[in-house]
């Protein structure tokens, strides 16, 4: 097995940064009754701030991986068509994505059909996640089908509103008696620092919560390198949550002009960050341009960061005039996953955005379609 360096356009990943150095992990796979024309998978896995990446040959419904391993860690895995030219091409299909923990030792993982339908043996780890989040199923379940109530435009405002209260409560419900819980009773397990992040929500607010319960771990969790890992990405989230100011940055225009972010001081902007190759993103510039066109009298704007290549700069601006997003400022330093903007927003994967204020504080993020008309709607018509 070779770990190779890889800059993979695939949505919810970043660059290659090398392989931890640790104990070793290997990894038997195997698929059975196959659904499509595959033959190969990448798995990824992000510690201390860094994103590792490793590849394997899937032959004969057989695969391997072999690398070093500090300690138990989420990973993804993607099985797909490798298609020249064309990295990453045809992944996003979610029963061809596998997540779960690995841990140092042998693991054994089996296939049926579809690759997400996976049975692991060999993590304790893994079967601590699967618990976990057959916990949370039961409220997220709930939560799910709240949410598409409120979806039915034929309900009253005040309808509406009492499906939000009761969503709120359940979210609290699932936070307290599923991880807050998982939390008290198990403080030496390897699933400890996905409870706090999972516990913790959006809001700077709720991150601060977590932070001083990081604080109250024992010190052999909090200086372990798994709790390091999670202060350092706790502390980096907080100086782009909401609530907290929005980090400036300048990049080039198509024409090469340098713009700052900051430019658009004293106006609502959607700090957007898309690509030319992004199908999602290209889906959903629609309704960025629609809330554009409806709301760029009131005081909005849009403030386009694009992660393309150098080498597809053309790409670039033909998506700009396709797309009709020649109406706001568009950037992009060309570089990629290794974007300055996208690196300084933790920027993971595409479409993501930033609704700033005019003071230049970020009171929202990733408002897609009908969301972001609504929000607009609230802040500018009132």
């Amino acid at each position: 097995m070779k770990t190779i360096k890889l800059v993979v356009a695939i949505l919810l990943f970043i660059p290659f940064m090398g392989i931890a150095q640790g104990k070793k992990v290997k990894i038997s796979g195997q698929y059975k009754n196959i659904q499509g024309d595959f033959d190969k998978l990448y798995l990824f896995y992000k510690y201390d701030g860094k994103q590792f990446v490793d590849s394997s040959k899937l032959v004969k419904g057989k695969y391997a991986f072999e690398f070093e391993l500090e300690q138990p860690v989420l990973v993804r895995v993607i099985v797909f068509k490798a298609i020249p030219g064309r990295p990453g091409a045809g992944i996003s299909n979610p029963d061809n994505t596998l997540s779960l923990y690995i841990e140092p030792g042998k693991m054994n993982l089996v296939s049926d059909g579809k690759f997400s339908n996976v049975k692991v043996t060999g993590s304790k780890s893994h079967a601590e996640y699967e618990k976990l989040n057959a916990l949370a199923g039961q409220y997220q379940g709930k939560l799910m089908d709240l949410m598409r109530k409120t979806q039915d435009k034929s309900i009253s405002e005040e309808a509406k509103q009492a499906l939000q209260a009761e969503i709120k409560a359940q979210q609290q419900e699932l936070k307290e008696n599923v991880y807050g819980k998982y939390i008290a009773e198990n403080p030496t397990s390897p699933m400890l620092f996905y409870a706090l992040q999972r516990y913790g929500g959006g809001s700077r607010e709720d991150m601060l919560k977590v932070l001083e319960m990081y604080k109250d771990l024992p010190a052999e969790q909090r200086d372990a390198p798994e709790g390091i890992a999670f202060a350092k990405r706790l502390q980096g989230q907080l100086e782009i949550a909401i609530g907290g100011m929005a980090p400036d940055f300048a990049q080039h225009t198509p024409t090469g002009e340098l713009v700052a972010l900051s430019s658009t001081r004293g106006k609502y902007v959607l700090l957007d960050f898309w690509a030319s190759w992004c199908g999602p993103c290209r889906k959903e510039n629609p309704h960025v341009v629609s809330a554009f066109q409806k709301y760029k009298d009131k005081g909005f704007t849009v403030f386009g960061v694009s992660l393309d290549k150098e080498n597809a700069k053309a790409n670039w601006i033909k998506a700009i005039e396709d797309d009709g997003l020649g109406g706001w400022t568009n950037v992009s330093d060309l570089k990629f996953w290794s974007n300055e903007a996208a690196l300084k927003y933790g920027v993971s994967g595409i479409p993501q955005n930033y609704l700033i204020d005019p003071s230049g504080k970020i009171i929202a993020k990733n408002l897609r379609g009908e969301a972001l008309h609504e929000m607009l709607e609230k802040l500018l018509n009132n």
